[in-house]
């Protein structure tokens, strides 16, 4: 009798141990975090631990808007060798010598989130339909927004870059994601990656080096260059603003001049008198 009421109690204990382990997963589950929270889908200001992160996009893209053919001039140049192309500050007449493209939503200078002076580039802010969203507002679904810069010259340099400042709240989940990418082409029409971003993050500098460039590798020596930036999101989710650019600037880096070039040297160990009369 004894060994059965001891058989008993064990199997009650068993059963409210199995009980209570159920009820606390199913409670871990109930109240797991929504995958969407991270981005601060219900707020213009990403979350303080939102993040931004490199991301891949297709290595080679044809971009189907209109292409400027007329080579762009640097504006100037400085005593160390760097010559700027190329800067866009948003302050004044837009697009300027920017090519844009987009459907109903393409780039625009608004006064929503500069990082400097009172304008930024927003990247769903213009077009038929980008120019009627409020500052805050979500950008839309299978948005595809490029704001092209050229054809302009690195025959003559050995380094280049473009320097640009970003803002970012965009959704980054998994293999899907809405993103910011950096491309550049030696045609026009042919766009290579050269880097790509998405996530939630406040205002960060970054850098593109032209000289390393997927599949083209470095761009000094060509006579003619466009980069562009790409805004695209996919058919689901979609978030407050997306992308901001500001302090945007393009150089490059030509060599200093010799001070004397030899225009003969003469020492007279082979052919005499060759050139001389």
């Amino acid at each position: 009798m004894r060994n059965k009421t001891l058989t008993l109690t064990f199997v009650v204990i068993l059963s409210i141990l199995l009980s209570t382990a159920m009820v606390t997963m199913g409670g871990m589950a109930a109240t797991g975090p929504d995958p969407q929270a991270a981005y601060g889908a219900d707020s213009g200001t990403p979350v303080p631990d939102g993040k931004k992160a490199p991301v891949e996009s297709l290595t080679t893209l044809r971009y189907d808007g209109p292409v400027n053919r007329q080579l762009l001039q640097p504006e100037s140049v400085n005593a160390s060798g760097w010559v700027t192309i190329m800067s866009e500050d948003f302050e004044g007449a837009f697009p300027g010598s920017w090519t844009l493209y987009g459907d109903e939503y393409t780039w625009n200078m608004r006064d929503c989130r500069p990082n400097q002076g009172s304008y930024s580039g927003w990247a769903v802010g213009g077009g038929s339909q980008g120019s009627g969203l409020s500052c805050g507002d979500n950008y839309p679904n299978d948005a595809n927004a490029w704001m092209v810069y050229g054809p302009f010259s690195l025959a003559d340099a050995t380094d280049a870059e473009l320097q640009y400042s970003m803002w970012l709240n965009t959704e980054l989940d998994g293999d899907k994601y809405d993103s910011l990418t950096i491309r550049a082409s030696i045609d026009g029409e042919l766009f290579y990656y050269g880097e790509g971003w998405a996530g939630s993050g406040g205002w960060s500098d970054e850098v593109f080096d032209l000289t390393n460039v997927d599949t083209l590798g470095d761009l000094t020596g060509q006579s003619e260059v466009w980069i562009a930036f790409q805004f695209e999101s996919d058919e689901t989710v979609t978030l407050p603003e997306g992308v901001f650019l500001d302090n945007i600037e393009l150089r490059k880096y030509i060599p200093p001049a010799t001070d004397w070039l030899n225009l003969v040297y003469e020492d007279f160990e082979s052919d005499f008198p060759y050139n001389w009369t």
